[in-house]
C-alpha cells in the first residue's frame, strides 16, 4: 500500500511512497511560482484530491493514483482549498471564500 507525501523541498510536488519508505513515485511536478500543490487527500475510488494555485486563485484538482487524468474540480473565481475526504470516502469537503469569509462546502 502507498501513502501520500508532500514535501516541496525534496520533490516540489506530490508523490506516493510505500509505507516502508521505498519506491517513491512522483505524480505531479509543480512548476508554478510561490506555491506548491498541497491539501492532499485519497478518495475511495483511487483519486487523489489536492489544491493548487490557478491564475489568481486556489482551486481543487483530482488526479488518479497512477498520475493520470489531472482534472480541475473547482471552477469558480474564488479560492477553494484544503480538500478533505469524508469518512465514507465518497464526498469531498473544502474551504472557500465565495461569500466573503472562509466557509466549508461539499
Amino acid at each position: 500500500l502507498y501513502k501520500i507525501i508532500y514535501w516541496w523541498r525534496i520533490i516540489n510536488g506530490i508523490a506516493k511512497i510505500n509505507k516502508d519508505g521505498n519506491n517513491l513515485i512522483k505524480l505531479i511536478e509543480h512548476t508554478g511560482i510561490g506555491s506548491v500543490p498541497s491539501g492532499v487527500e485519497w478518495f475511495k475510488d483511487g483519486r487523489i484530491f489536492y489544491h493548487d494555485i490557478s491564475g489568481n486563485n486556489w482551486d481543487i484538482y483530482s488526479i488518479m493514483s497512477d498520475g493520470s487524468n489531472i482534472t480541475k474540480v473547482s471552477t469558480t473565481p474564488y479560492d477553494e482549498l484544503l480538500p478533505n475526504v469524508s469518512p465514507s470516502g465518497y464526498r469531498v469537503i473544502f474551504i472557500s471564500n465565495q461569500f466573503g469569509g472562509e466557509l466549508i462546502y461539499q
